[in-house]
């Protein structure tokens, strides 16, 4: 993606089905390290192992979006959309202030 010379490479991940596809993930954080542009790893599917998903997650790179046939995406689409957007220096916030919830708190 780029955005007013901002760019960020989004390699794109999912494992719907068993198989062994979910171990090489790893090596995914290695290869793009070694990218010149910086990049994330967004990934879904069910078959990828928990601590597969924590590496990911904790390596600061991964960000994980639920996916289901019938309600498309779901948790996680909106930690995505923020970080490309914190990526590409736009104003995340301001989209944010019709959501802001206030409360009053007293001690």
């Amino acid at each position: 993606m780029e955005y007013d010379g901002n760019v960020l490479g989004i390699e794109a991940k999912t494992q719907q089905t068993s198989g062994t596809a979910y171990q090489k993930l790893p090596y995914t954080i290695e290869d793009i390290s070694k990218i010149p542009i910086p990049t994330i790893i967004v990934f879904s599917g069910d078959e990828i192992k928990q601590d597969v998903k924590a590496l990911l997650i904790s390596s600061g790179v991964g960000i994980e979006i639920k996916w289901n046939d019938v309600d498309g995406f779901g948790d996680g689409e909106d930690i995505f959309k923020q970080r490309v957007m914190i990526e590409l220096k736009l104003d995340w916030l301001s989209e944010q202030k019709d959501k802001l919830v206030t409360r009053k708190v007293e001690f």
